[in-house]
């Protein structure tokens, strides 16, 4: 994935600050569902950023936290060969390579607090427990994310006008699942918004690896990306 496009020196250092800023009030952790690669939405009147999960809440903008996404199970197909498919419950579904697993909710946001949420991960580092490698909680994962809310009445458009007022620009409008979608990318992370009939999805990507695997881990973000579907 590339760096974001569209943005001028004003609006890079404000979402650099704005990153800075959001990353000083982060829990990190090392559970089965924390995260690492810190990335942030860009400003918005009502839906923080994504940033990585640990422990029982995330704190996204200062002084404020949410509840944890929720999530029901997936409903999972036998493994394809070197790989598998999640299909969850509420419509949305993408195949994930071998050496990937399922995962509940992994990425928190305003978005996906009481969402339903899906992810598929792969761990590349983690310090043995009582190791003394490196803090607590650090991790190499990448994460493939995907949320979902009824939808509202309102269009897909009409959403991201309100909550994306002065950012929308920094939106790439293209295609995901066959849907009408924004995507924005975030250096190796990306974050995108989808809309079907019934649902409202957000669908985060985040690659946190080391050199060695970090051009293999972008690739098969790309491709799971590519095998998403939406009902």
């Amino acid at each position: 994935m590339g760096p974001v496009g569209g943005l001028g020196v004003g609006r890079r250092s404000a979402l650099l600050l704005a990153a800075a800023l959001l990353a000083l009030a982060l829990v990190a952790g090392c559970g089965d569902n924390g995260a690492t690669g810190g990335s942030v939405e860009p400003p918005s009147t009502s839906e923080p950023g994504p940033a990585p999960a640990g422990g029982s809440t995330t704190t996204l903008r200062a002084g404020t936290t949410t509840a944890p996404a929720t999530s029901r199970p997936a409903t999972t197909p036998p493994a394809t060969t070197g790989g598998g498919h999640l299909e969850h419950p509420s419509g949305f579904g993408f195949d994930y390579p071998k050496g990937w697993e399922e995962a509940g909710p992994s990425i928190a946001s305003e978005f996906a607090a009481g969402a339903e949420c899906a992810a598929a991960k792969i761990v590349d580092f983690e310090p043995p427990a009582g190791s003394g490698q490196g803090p607590a909680g650090f991790v190499l994962q990448s994460v493939v994310q995907i949320c979902a809310r009824p939808a509202d009445g309102s269009t897909l458009d009409a959403f991201m006008q309100s909550v994306y007022p002065d950012s929308i620009g920094d939106f790439e409008r293209t295609t995901i699942g066959g849907l009408d979608a924004y995507r924005l990318d975030l250096g190796t992370d990306s974050l995108a918004f989808v809309q079907s009939d019934r649902f409202r999805f957000q669908m985060y990507t985040s690659v946190a690896a080391d050199p060695e695997h970090e051009r293999t881990r972008i690739e098969e973000v790309r491709r799971i990306v590519e095998s998403v579907s939406f009902e």
